[in-house]
């Protein structure tokens, strides 16, 4: 298996011009992904990816088309795995990670740098302003939600950024627009309720938002996963999301199991972070001085346990949560993330491995088993885990991060 890649462009994704990049490290996590040459490049963080390439590989045979092929904010790249199979038939093979040229700089006489936009990074730069609501003098519109799923606000909050700003679009398929959450006896009313004052415009970027959204307790993974349509001539990133009843990304198939044992497995270079437990959460939200919202978050449970463990406390604000409930959301999703002792696996493995499925069916959030074993002070285990990030330097080796999980020691369900 190797990769190629292709420009694109920007709006329609219309794929044109095959480009060799040469040696180019690449990165997906949950909710994005990058290209880039920075080996210290924080992955899933990044907001600009870098791209080297020599002039004599782009396309044009004047200095105004070698320009117009790579022109930001109107051509894009997209990194494609082939097969051999794909060599056979005559086919490009498929979409690994998509992303919008944003600009090319430094320019030197050898080559460029071009940088790279995903369409997390875009929602950095587009606002969660509907057209016509920012007006002068006072603003003082509101874009209001509720009743509705939280990757359906998610939807809508991205087809506000993209679809409905003048040249905003980009290859998306925005799904579960207007998706109604089922209700549940119990339930608060004003569960999944959101508004955004057009005044408020310093805290609404599509990112912003967008984080929020999916930092509470009840907030779900997402995804924007690229596609070859059925045309085979353009790519498009569906937009995925998990449910308000199960959090993580849809999947269907069989969840691929990792080995690692000394000196063997589908899995090496195996490393372990660990984490230590945080106790209590101190969070604020909106308001000034004594007026500010605040709520506490804690579970004791480790402190007060027969292992006398110190106390870890973190303060947590946000001053968009105007409501309790938005407050509660989420200084109890960071409680939940972090109240007992974490571990994070990673490893690599080979593209070429026949036993794993190719590699643009191989998705952050996907679940899977790691199977480890030898290991100096974790048990012998079948850990159930999910696919929390996926890295590469353009060789056959994929670096590969799992989700947090507690320390099997701590485990609530032994």
């Amino acid at each position: 298996m190797t990769y190629e890649y292709y420009l694109t462009d920007i709006h329609t994704g219309q794929i044109g011009s095959r480009i060799n990049l040469g040696n180019v490290s690449w990165s997906k996590t949950v909710g994005d992904s990058s290209l880039t040459t920075k080996p210290g490049k924080q992955v899933g963080k990044d907001e600009v990816s870098q791209v080297d390439v020599k002039w004599a590989e782009i396309p044009g045979d004047t200095p105004r088309r070698k320009y117009e092929a790579i022109e930001p904010d109107r051509k894009g790249i997209v990194m494609m795995d082939v097969t051999d199979e794909d060599h056979q038939r005559g086919l490009i093979g498929q979409p690994v990670i998509w992303g919008g040229i944003a600009n090319h700089t430094p320019d030197t006489r050898n080559g460029t740098t071009i940088q790279l936009d995903s369409i997390y990074s875009m929602l950095a730069s587009r606002f969660v302003i509907r057209e016509g609501d920012f007006t002068d003098n006072r603003a003082k519109q509101v874009l209001g939600y509720s009743k509705m799923t939280m990757r359906g606000i998610m939807a809508e909050v991205g087809r506000i950024c993209f679809d409905m700003k003048p040249g905003g679009s980009a290859p998306v398929d925005w799904n579960y627009l207007g998706e109604q959450h089922r209700w549940q006896p119990g339930e608060d009313n004003n569960l999944h309720s959101r508004s955004y004052w057009a005044w408020n415009v310093q805290n609404l970027s599509g990112k912003d938002v967008f984080d929020k959204l999916r930092g509470v307790i009840d907030g779900v993974d997402c995804q924007w996963r690229p596609y070859l349509t059925a045309s085979g001539d353009y790519v498009r990133n569906a937009f995925i999301a998990g449910t308000d009843e199960e959090k993580h990304l849809p999947f269907t198939g069989r969840p691929i199991t990792f080995t690692s044992f000394h000196g063997g497995g589908n899995l090496d270079k195996v490393s372990i972070d660990n984490a230590q437990a945080i106790s209590r959460w101190y969070g604020t939200g909106a308001g000034t001085d004594a007026e500010t919202l605040t709520y506490m978050a804690q579970d004791l449970s480790m402190v007060n346990g027969p292992g006398h463990y110190m106390l870890r406390e973190q303060a947590y604000s946000d001053t968009d949560d105007d409501k309790l409930d938005m407050l509660k959301s989420d200084v109890d999703g960071k409680l939940d993330t972090w109240h007992l002792p974490i571990m994070q696996i990673s490893g690599r493995f080979s593209i070429n491995d026949p036993a794993l499925p190719r590699l643009s069916l191989i998705n952050p959030g996907d679940p899977c088993y790691v199977d480890l074993y030898d290991w100096p002070d974790l048990p012998d285990g079948h850990y159930k885990s999910y696919i929390e990030e996926l890295s590469g330097d353009g060789s056959d080796m994929v670096r590969v991060k799992f989700s947090v999980q507690t320390i099997p020691y701590f485990n609530e369900e032994q």
